[in-house]
């Protein structure tokens, strides 16, 4: 469950803001830390008055208005992803929204959901007609990839955006992951049994109905792998086989290897910054085990 940050909410008067506003033209790094401080403080009364500084005419209020303005929203939205986290569900489809959010606060949560929702639609309308578990099974792939378009992006494979989920919905591109999150948050929408199955060089979804179970490769079109093909694939990529590899994941098992994607990624481009924000999520992930 997403959890929202307690109320910093604080009285103050339209002088003290001004004031406040005034104080960010400073060029003393002391005074602004301070200034920054307090409307962290102030909460929402804070928040209301930089976005409104944020279209000031004032050129350099409105940069340092902006600077500030996206910083707290990071915080925030970081207090709120360490919750979810920490929680034992620890819930695939508000961590991915909220990571996408940290890496951009202008994304609108409420689009990625109703995207999500138009795709469990037309799954959902799609497997009104289908008669067998494999129709059944085959009905994700028809509809996210060949009429959707969803594809993995081969080309720039460690781009960072194709972990992304906003990224992913409308650049109709990812990885193995972020194409295994979005057919599972889709296919849960229309009643599908799904969990991802997070093997070695690559990762899938199971679908289990009727008693059959089926491996679906949202990577490679939807399409849908037997045991072997699996055992095939990863000889393909020159790695040993074992039959836990076809073992489902919990879905924080799932957010911890989407980090771990970008841990790499962002290890080689020396991005301290959001190292640093990755790894503090992966310690909650483990505390939320405990």
């Amino acid at each position: 469950m997403d959890r929202t940050p307690r109320d910093r909410t604080r009285h103050v008067s339209s002088t003290q803001i001004t004031a406040l506003l005034d104080l960010l033209h400073d060029d003393s790094d002391t005074v602004r830390a301070a200034v920054a401080a307090r409307f962290r403080e102030l909460g929402h009364a804070g928040l209301t008055a930089l976005e409104e500084a944020r279209d000031s005419a004032d050129a350099h209020l409105r940069a340092r208005a902006r600077i500030l303005l996206h910083e707290i929203r990071i915080e925030e939205l970081c207090e709120r992803l360490s919750g979810v986290l920490s929680d034992g569900d620890c819930d695939l489809e508000t961590a991915s929204v909220l990571l996408a959010r940290i890496e951009n606060p202008e994304v609108d949560g409420s689009t990625i959901i109703g995207e999500l929702d138009r795709l469990g639609d037309l799954v959902a309308d799609e497997l009104a007609s289908c008669q067998g578990p494999r129709q059944r099974a085959e009905v994700l792939g028809r509809v996210l990839a060949e009429r959707e378009g969803f594809n993995g992006n081969a080309d720039d494979y460690y781009e960072p955006k194709n972990s992304f989920i906003n990224h992913v919905l409308q650049q109709r591109l990812g990885i193995p992951i972020s194409l295994s999150a979005i057919y599972m948050m889709v296919g849960r929408r229309a009643g599908l049994s799904l969990r991802g199955v997070g093997m070695p060089c690559h990762f899938l979804v199971q679908f289990e109905t009727d008693g059959e179970t089926f491996f679906i490769d949202p990577f490679g079109g939807g399409r849908i792998l037997t045991r072997e093909s699996c055992k095939a694939m990863l000889a393909g990529f020159r790695h040993s086989w074992r039959e836990e590899y076809l073992q489902p994941v919990e879905d924080r098992q799932m957010v911890r290897r989407m980090m771990a994607n970008l841990i790499h990624i962002y290890h080689k481009r020396e991005d301290s910054q959001r190292l640093d924000r990755l790894y503090g999520f992966v310690n909650d992930i483990q505390g939320g085990q405990s």
